[in-house]
């Protein structure tokens, strides 16, 4: 009687786990990406709408964007990048310059940036301006994003005071003790409570070591991209149609991560945090260009980003 009462356990054991496994279900959702081995799945029913948005035209020489560059002049570009995601609101990842720099430069970002290239912002070109053109107040910006701290990064941050603020907690640090000689603007932080985050260990996403599933859906993962800054941050953005790659300031201009070169002289000298770490967050950036033929790859300054045939349907001017 014993050993009947435990073969019939075993049996409904067996089919409670055959059940189980006749429920599971695949996600409904529109995108599976595999990235060097780890499997992305972006589980939301609607697309993610994804946007670059211009904020100000810079004019540089070509030398300083990356070694041996010639003497010609650059056209750069500082963006924001616009996320309209169905379960999470609207998203921005960096603010670029506030309106005040529409006006005057020497303001803002100031010296030294206003003396090493002409920025040019039309009058309302802030990001805060920008998205009431197309149907949203600042005050409908539910979280925002940085790949760092810079000053043509976080310019226009005192426009969102409603805004959920999410940073990596070293470049948050950074930012507040390094200051202006950094490239930071504190003043303007001042008074802020942002969320800050650090990655976990164990979760390598490509080539990186580690990252983060921010919105724990597949759709926005961070990446260490440090150099540039101590804290710097890259991302992955899978809409349910295309994959990009904000590469934030590790590469200012495409040849930074196709060749992969670094910047001239001067910024490499001057401006890069860690040099070592940066060629090495460079150089991964290069491998993911190498391997991932279907990712749309950002450079953070480059003024081709706007005649780039690929990435003319996601420009917002």
């Amino acid at each position: 009687m014993r050993r009947t009462g435990i073969v019939l356990f075993l049996f409904a054991a067996v089919l409670a786990l055959a059940s189980c496994r006749h429920e599971t279900r695949k996600p409904e959702g529109k995108m599976r990406h595999i990235l060097e081995g780890r499997t992305t799945i972006y589980q939301g029913e609607e697309s993610l709408d994804f946007k670059i948005v211009p904020i100000a035209g810079i004019t540089s020489w070509d030398f300083h964007t990356h070694k041996g560059g010639s003497t010609n002049k650059r056209q750069l570009n500082a963006y924001s990048y616009l996320i309209r995601h169905p379960v999470h609101g609207n998203i921005l990842i960096d603010l670029g310059y506030p309106a005040v720099t529409a006006k005057d430069p020497g303001e803002y970002p100031g010296f030294p940036a206003s003396a090493l290239m002409k920025i040019r912002m039309e009058k309302g070109g802030q990001i805060s301006e920008k998205i009431k053109r197309h149907g949203l107040q600042p005050e409908e910006i539910d979280l925002i994003l940085f790949t760092h701290l810079h000053i043509d990064h976080m310019g226009d941050i005192r426009s969102f005071p409603s805004s959920r603020i999410l940073v990596h907690k070293t470049e948050w640090d950074a930012a507040m003790e390094k200051g202006r000689s950094h490239g930071y603007r504190p003043d303007y932080l001042q008074g802020l409570s942002p969320e800050t985050f650090v990655f976990p260990e164990g979760s390598p996403c490509g080539p990186f070591e580690r990252s983060l599933d921010l919105l724990g859906d597949g759709s926005i993962i961070a990446v260490p991209t440090p150099g540039h800054t101590l804290g710097h941050v890259s991302y992955f953005i899978h809409t349910g149609g295309q994959s990009f790659f904000l590469t934030g300031d590790t590469a200012w201009v495409e040849e930074n991560f196709q060749v992969p070169v670094r910047k001239g002289w001067l910024p490499h000298r001057f401006v890069e945090a860690d040099r070592e770490a940066q060629q090495d967050s460079l150089d991964r950036i290069h491998r993911l260009y190498r391997n991932r033929a279907d990712l749309l790859i950002v450079p953070c300054h480059d003024g081709k980003v706007l005649t780039d045939d690929r990435l003319k349907p996601y420009i917002l001017q």
